[in-house]
């Protein structure tokens, strides 16, 4: 009664596969010599060039966040002299945002992890949310910095030169192949 017209001897019989073997081909590896990549000098002085201008405005926007909070407390017949070396940092930014100068950005570096700092103790002590906002976003300012100081070290004097002598990315030309 059962509707199965397969026998057991079907079932047993085995099959054999044959594996053919694959030929695969490493894929060539191409060296290019420093004309293959016509832009590659262009690309890093446009990332440092773009990286320049964004921490020239963020030391600019610091200083009149120090400058607003200065007036504050001075109308309140506060003088808090922390503000005054403060200020000079960020001007150390933009100054070094202009010209080019790594030990410049790292000043101003160094007060974006100072501020770090203080944002998040004064996070852990607020018990706001608000406050790990600032921590965040300092966090990412000084990383972002970071960043510029270890592109600025990683290309040569001449480039450099080429940065503080007026280039900008208007001058670039893209060739496609």
């Amino acid at each position: 009664m059962s509707s199965n017209t397969r026998s057991t001897s079907d079932a047993q019989q085995q099959t054999a596969f044959t594996i053919d073997d694959i030929n695969y081909n490493q894929p060539t590896i191409l060296i290019h010599n420093s004309t293959a990549i016509p832009n590659m000098e262009d690309d890093l002085k446009l990332i440092i060039y773009s990286r320049t201008h964004v921490v020239k405005w963020l030391s600019i926007i610091d200083m009149i966040f120090l400058a607003i909070s200065l007036l504050l407390y001075a109308f309140n017949g506060i003088f808090f002299w922390i503000f005054l070396p403060l200020f000079l940092f960020c001007f150390c930014g933009y100054k070094g945002a202009i010209t080019y100068q790594k030990s410049l950005i790292m000043v101003y570096d160094v007060y974006l992890f100072g501020m770090t700092i203080f944002y998040f103790y004064t996070a852990l002590y607020s018990n706001s949310f608000f406050w790990f906002l600032f921590v965040f976003l300092e966090f990412y300012f000084f990383y972002y910095t970071s960043r510029l100081i270890q592109y600025l070290n990683s290309i040569p004097e001449d480039m450099i030169e080429s940065l503080r002598s007026g280039w900008n990315p208007s001058e670039i030309t893209y060739f496609y192949y």
